[in-house]
């Protein structure tokens, strides 16, 4: 998820240091579509983890 946001902001950046409106609208695009993809993986994790029972650390 990390990498999806570090990424999307690296996209972003390379968007605004472009001269060319088309490749700075589509990199902007990218990024935005990285940050949906990590929203959706935060939102699955979240579910999975309310599913699973609470598990005690193990001390040995």
């Amino acid at each position: 998820m990390v990498l999806l946001l570090e990424t999307a902001d690296a996209l972003d950046l390379r968007a605004r240091r472009s001269t060319d409106p088309v490749q700075a609208a589509q990199l902007h695009q990218h990024a935005e579509e990285r940050r949906q993809e990590a929203a959706r993986l935060r939102s699955r994790l979240g579910a999975l983890r309310r599913q699973s029972p609470a598990r005690r650390p193990a001390f040995g």
